[in-house]
């Protein structure tokens, strides 16, 4: 078996973390959704706004594509990368954004998919506290051990993760679509019966 070193999160400093948008500051006359997982995940539209201003006056960033979002209250430990194609967004204070400013060492991608393994789950689980409301603490979250083989096996990974998610994409947006197809088709049907 081979030995593969583990370092922990804080050790990589080409890594930008940053919190999530506190929704407390959205409001409706903005251009910018502040989005939840949920909302990402789903590819739903956000019922909250902020502007671009608010964003940078609260030291904020918009995520571009590859950059990772980490849910760290409530549902902890869910996992989206940006894919750079979403309507342009924030992500909400239950997240925060992982960006890679270099992958000399950590591959985005592979990170993401370690983070959605279960040995990745499992070390953020084991940070969180709380229960009836589970968080993960900036301090806790740079705490987990990551596992970290080579460079060219951790590219592999990522490619094979973002595959998948791009498959998976796909499939949602087609039974979104065939939902929206089938209301057409009933609301349609319905109004000759009236």
């Amino acid at each position: 078996m081979i030995s593969i070193p583990k370092m922990q999160l804080a050790e990589f400093s080409e890594i930008r973390i940053t919190r999530g948008f506190g929704s407390q500051r959205s409001s409706s006359g903005g251009q910018i959704q502040v989005a939840s997982l949920s909302h990402l995940i789903q590819a739903e539209a956000s019922n909250k706004f902020t502007t671009q201003h608010e964003i940078e006056r609260q030291g904020l960033f918009l995520p571009r594509k590859g950059d990772i979002l980490l849910a760290v209250e409530g549902s902890v430990g869910g996992v989206y990368v940006v894919r750079g194609n979403e309507p342009a967004f924030v992500p909400s204070r239950q997240m925060v954004i992982l960006q890679f400013l270099t992958e000399e060492r950590l591959v985005g991608k592979y990170f993401a998919a370690w983070l959605s393994s279960p040995s990745g789950k499992f070390a953020l689980e084991s940070v969180a506290r709380g229960v009836t409301l589970q968080r993960v603490s900036l301090a806790d979250l740079n705490s987990i051990k990551i596992p970290v083989p080579p460079i060219e096996v951790q590219r592999k990974i990522g490619e094979r993760f973002e595959a998948f998610g791009d498959a998976i994409h796909t499939h949602e947006q087609i039974v979104l679509t065939l939902r929206q197809m089938r209301e057409n088709d009933v609301r349609w049907r319905t109004q000759e019966l009236n």
